[in-house]
């Protein structure tokens, strides 16, 4: 009988879920109170309890903070775009010298080619003069000739 009421005990305990009483403190409203001269103290200002003045501490540190990622968004964006404005240029740029060089080549081997033909050109200048002179002879005797004939008769 007794390892029965044990096991039945040790099985209420078991299920039964154990609860304790938890105090939940109540979140206390920041209290913020205007003092005039003249009041129990010896200044005119604003009196900021422990709970207010935490709230706006955080309030400033989280507005810092939420400035300080907008600002490095930003400034990251601003060197995202301009690099690729600038990596743009360095490929137009590149493109022209490229295109450039190509052409330069191509002028070079041009005028490389024309040099050796100009080089290479036999000079006949001598001959034309020699046969151009002769020529000349031959046509004066063969007008004389003729002319010397058609006044014989």
């Amino acid at each position: 009988m007794k390892k029965i009421i044990s096991v039945f005990l040790i099985a209420i305990a078991t299920a039964s879920p154990a609860s304790a009483p938890a105090q939940d403190e109540p979140v206390p409203t920041a209290k913020i109170t205007n003092v005039e001269k003249g009041e129990r103290v010896p200044f005119g200002g604003i009196l900021l309890d422990a709970w207010a003045f935490s709230k706006m501490t955080a309030k400033v540190e989280a507005d810092t903070e939420r400035f300080k990622l907008e600002l490095d968004y930003l400034g990251k964006r601003k060197d995202a775009e301009w690099g690729l404005k600038y990596d743009s240029l360095q490929a137009s740029f590149d493109g022209l010298q490229f295109k450039y060089d190509s052409i330069l080549e191509i002028k070079d081997e041009e005028i490389k080619v024309l040099r050796e033909i100009a080089v290479d050109k036999k000079d006949y200048s001598m001959w034309w003069y020699a046969g151009g002179f002769l020529s000349g002879i031959v046509m004066c005797l063969g007008v004389l000739y003729v002319a010397s004939d058609a006044l014989s008769d």
